[in-house]
């Protein structure tokens, strides 16, 4: 039990990493550089899932995983993200609870994504 708990810590402390990096990034391209902000969130999101494969690879998880898994767990993630945010609109959410709900479902949907597809003992080959 005590080293699930420590995974999922790791597995915390690696998404704040992603989203800093995501953040600072994607901030970085458009107050320095002026890149527009649809592309600069796309770029930083890309960083920060690249990180994200590496980080919890190695640190978390301690495997390499299998990298078309982990598209897939993110590619599901990111349309669990987009349906919540249609759903939470369409009932007149608030935004930030809204934001705050989304981020703790697709935190768990990526967590056992990870866990038991991507980088489980049967994604090592």
């Amino acid at each position: 039990m005590k080293a699930h708990i420590i995974t999922i810590i790791k597995f915390c402390l690696v998404g704040a990493v992603n989203s800093a990096l995501d953040y600072g990034i994607s901030n970085a391209l458009v107050y320095l550089f002026g890149v527009t902000e649809w592309l600069s969130t796309a770029l930083g999101y890309c960083c920060g899932v690249v990180c994200s494969y590496i980080l919890n690879g190695r640190f978390t998880f301690k495997s390499k995983g299998n990298i078309l898994r982990f598209i897939v767990v993110n590619a599901v993630s990111l349309s669990a993200s987009i349906l919540l945010a249609q759903l939470w609109s369409s009932v007149g959410l608030e935004y930030w609870l809204a934001k705050a709900i989304t981020i703790a479902v697709t935190t768990v949907i990526n967590f056992i994504g990870y866990r038991l597809f991507v980088f489980s003992a049967e994604s090592k080959n």
